[in-house]
């Protein structure tokens, strides 16, 4: 056993070396993997607490035309609420954002929501909804940057 147990570490770190190997060849002689900007600009709130209410779990992304929507879950507490998920645009790249709208809020608990541009556009919200019993996992779509 102990001799399989060394086999598979040897294999692993064979593969390992060699997928290593590969993104070198890959990559052209120069090139930056990741080029890190520091920015001077402050920190922004997108959203606060208010009241009992507060924001959770937030999500952003970057729209076909440029500006950036995030969603995130409202609610009195992190768990065991009646929330439900609302959203917030900026037009000038996160400087300032837009009084908050409400993208779902049925009877349940709507909670966790992520967003997604695909190539075409389309943004997608998917979230799910806990009523108590099975949990429900929903996706809503918009084809105008989230206007609708």
């Amino acid at each position: 056993m102990e001799t399989i147990f060394f086999r598979r570490i040897s294999c692993t770190a064979t593969m390992l070396a060699l997928l290593g190997l590969f993104v070198v060849l890959l990559v052209p002689a120069g090139t930056a993997l990741a080029e890190v900007r520091h920015t001077s600009m402050p920190d922004i709130t997108v959203a606060s607490a208010s009241g009992s209410y507060k924001p959770y779990f937030p999500d952003i992304v970057k729209t076909g035309n440029g500006d950036l929507v995030v969603v995130y879950y409202w609610s009195e507490s992190h768990v065991g609420g009646n929330g439900k998920i609302m959203m917030k645009r900026s037009t000038n790249n996160g400087a300032t954002w837009s009084a908050a709208q409400t993208v779902v809020d049925t009877t349940y608990d709507d909670r966790d929501p992520s967003i997604v541009s695909l190539s075409d556009g389309t943004l997608l919200v998917s979230w799910f909804t806990y009523s108590g019993g099975p949990i429900d996992v929903r996706v809503i779509r918009s084809a105008d940057d989230g206007a609708t």
